[in-house]
């Protein structure tokens, strides 16, 4: 590259470190630099959270934090710097070049020491698919009508998606009823603070229904097709479930079979297995049924 090229690159990226592009990590508060000094001139974040600084006044500003090895270039007048803290601790934030502003403070405390939070609760970690599973919570601050917003990462989808915004009850708890299709991780979100996440299995819906003749039908439900895929009838015995017979299912993901089974009483019931469910399920069962062979 040219040399005169290559240093009008480099001017262009120093420009751009200095006036604040945000890098991407949990932004948790501004503070303003004037001649006053700082606004707020503390704040409570929790660690991986950023602050960015702007300077409001009409000279030039630098601060520095030797505890947290914090120290920004010189900020013009309404350039910003953030940074982001990694670590629990209390920083005190320095004025260097105006020394009559004072320090401000930086507290970094974690969810137990403090902090705001927003918890997630599940109420089964296992479902079938499209059944009620509640989702449930507190925000520390133990407020009623805060918003909480919802989001949901759906096996094979890379970024989180916005469900629902749900308001908070007495003693600063939430719910909310989801109903998973396939594999979901779901998280929650409080005035930029995000839950811990929360993964929901599914198993597909498997049916059976005893017709004449010991012959059975099944169909197998979920957000895709189980064309080809095979369930198997089975039986239950002193040792377990016994598998009676295999069949393929249709393209409409059903089947028809005819079992031999020994005189009396059977209970029976349809399995489909993790492997023949494929990637983001679990494997499903039908109900038992009591089946009598006279």
């Amino acid at each position: 590259m040219h040399f005169h090229a290559m240093r009008k690159l480099l001017v262009v990226l120093a420009v751009l470190a200095i006036v604040g592009v945000v890098p991407a990590f949990a932004q948790a508060a501004n503070i303003t630099i004037s001649k006053t000094g700082f606004s707020p001139t503390s704040v409570t974040i929790a660690p991986g959270e950023s602050i960015t600084w702007t300077n409001s006044d009409t000279v030039d500003h630098q601060i520095s934090s030797s505890k947290a090895s914090l120290a920004s270039p010189v900020l013009h007048a309404g350039q910003t710097f953030s940074f982001k803290f990694a670590t629990a601790g209390n920083f005190a934030i320095s004025e260097l070049l105006v020394k009559k502003v004072k320090s401000g403070m930086v507290s970094v405390k974690t969810a137990g020491a403090g902090a705001q939070t927003v918890s997630l609760l599940t109420s089964a970690s296992r479902t079938n698919y499209r059944s009620a599973v509640t989702l449930s919570g507190v925000v520390s601050n133990n407020a009623v009508g805060q918003t909480v917003t919802i989001s949901a990462q759906v096996y094979g989808k890379t970024p989180f998606v916005k469900l629902a915004d749900v308001m908070t009850t007495a003693g600063g708890a939430w719910t909310y009823v989801a109903r998973p299709t396939i594999r979901t991780v779901y998280q929650s979100a409080w005035a930029k603070h995000v839950s811990s996440q929360v993964t929901v299995g599914v198993r597909p819906l498997v049916s059976i229904r005893a017709l004449s003749g010991n012959r059975f039908s099944t169909k197998v439900v979920a957000a895709r097709t189980f064309a080809g895929k095979y369930v198997q009838l089975q039986r239950h015995t002193a040792t377990g479930w016994l598998t009676l017979k295999r069949v393929r299912l249709s393209s409409m993901s059903a089947a028809m079979l005819k079992a031999s089974l020994p005189m009396g009483t059977s209970t029976l019931r349809m399995a489909f297995s993790v492997n023949q469910a494929g990637a983001g399920y679990l494997a499903g069962f039908s109900r038992s049924i009591v089946y009598h062979r006279g």
